[in-house]
């Protein structure tokens, strides 16, 4: 029988379609109270193939078929969660190089840097307007004795209008200050971490030493996130 379509002009998908390409992963700490076997398998019964029509038959005088069953014990671990709120998410969101760079996530590469501040466009791979402007005028071309005579009237006026590059002689050195400034910037970044894990070992074995007063003691969570964690995107691209 034939069917009604219904036909709609809204949003494709709604919200889910803003997931697609994203993983999400939340950790929360956890504290096991005890754990239990429980036994599988049980009702797992044979297929029985029974008779099989001559032209039903494609090829052969065999057939597959499910083995014995076999049970297994399977260990379940029951745990209580700690906190409400998970202690660490994790979003992964599947995003092409050129995307995440045009969204400033991803870093663009020195010589990338360079050429847009050129005015050169990188995607493309072709000169900027003023350059094609430029290579343009100083093509020859065929002139007329009209042309002559208006050429030497306009010859300052052509000379004042034509845009002139001006050659950066600091590209070099910029290119050397910034991977100087960068490395300087890694080591800083490695070393402040270190420091904060360094003082946070520090603050732990101060409340090791003075949680003989307290009735409740908190261990100190492994886990170190680092002070820009929050919120900060990790760079998981390889080139």
């Amino acid at each position: 029988m034939e069917a009604r379509v219904t036909v709609t002009a809204g949003r494709l998908g709604g919200e889910d379609s803003e997931h697609i390409g994203l993983i999400e992963l939340k950790l929360r700490r956890v504290v096991k109270v005890g754990e239990s076997e429980h036994t599988g398998g049980g009702n797992v019964h044979g297929l029985d193939i029974g008779l099989v029509h001559e032209s039903s038959k494609k090829a052969g005088a065999h057939c597959i078929r499910l083995g014995e069953a076999k049970v297994h014990k399977v260990k379940r671990i029951r745990t209580r969660t700690l906190d409400k709120q998970p202690y660490a998410t994790f979003i992964f969101r599947f995003r092409s190089k050129e995307m995440l760079q045009a969204q400033g996530i991803m870093p663009r590469s020195v010589e990338q840097v360079i050429d847009l501040d050129q005015g050169k466009s990188t995607t493309r791979g072709r000169d900027s307007p003023v350059e094609d402007t430029i290579r343009h005028n100083k093509q020859p071309r065929r002139t007329t004795p009209d042309d002559a005579v208006a050429g030497l009237s306009s010859a300052v006026e052509e000379d004042d209008l034509k845009p002139r590059t001006i050659k950066d002689e600091d590209d070099d050195e910029g290119d050397e200050d910034f991977a100087v400034l960068k490395s300087q910037f890694d080591l800083m970044q490695k070393s402040m971490m270190a420091f904060k894990a360094k003082m946070d070992r520090a603050e732990a074995k101060h409340r090791r030493s003075s949680g003989s007063k307290m009735p409740l003691k908190r261990e100190a969570s492994p886990i170190r996130l680092g002070s820009s964690a929050s919120g900060g995107v990790i760079d998981l691209t390889d080139d």
